[in-house]
């Protein structure tokens, strides 16, 4: 074996490894992102979609939609008059049916 076939035989391999472990890298990094970033809804998503894959594409494509919206901070006053003109929804358990304590605030 000559030795650029020795030195092919060696660099080869050692490319193929290295490209690997970065690919590997790079998903665990995404998939940390993601969970930090939706917290309990990732472990949510994850179980409700098809795999551990399927659930962290639908998180993704939740953030392309959110990336994609045209969110302008409001200004005070537009921020006032929200708190203070609109009540705030009733609070619902899991089965969607509102809760005791979201219907009597005397209860709380």
């Amino acid at each position: 074996m000559s030795t650029t076939e020795t030195l092919v035989a060696i660099i080869v391999p050692v490319v193929i490894i290295l490209a690997l472990l970065g690919a590997g890298v790079w998903i665990m990094m995404r998939r940390r992102r993601l969970q930090e970033r939706f917290g309990p809804e990732y472990e949510r998503t994850v179980r409700s979609e098809d795999g551990r894959l399927a659930g962290e594409r639908e998180l993704r494509s939740r953030e392309k939609r959110h990336d994609d919206l045209d969110i302008k901070k409001l200004s005070r006053e537009d921020q006032e008059r929200y708190t203070t003109s609109r009540p705030a929804p009733p609070r619902t358990t899991r089965s969607g049916t509102s809760s005791p304590s979201s219907r009597n605030p005397s209860t709380r």
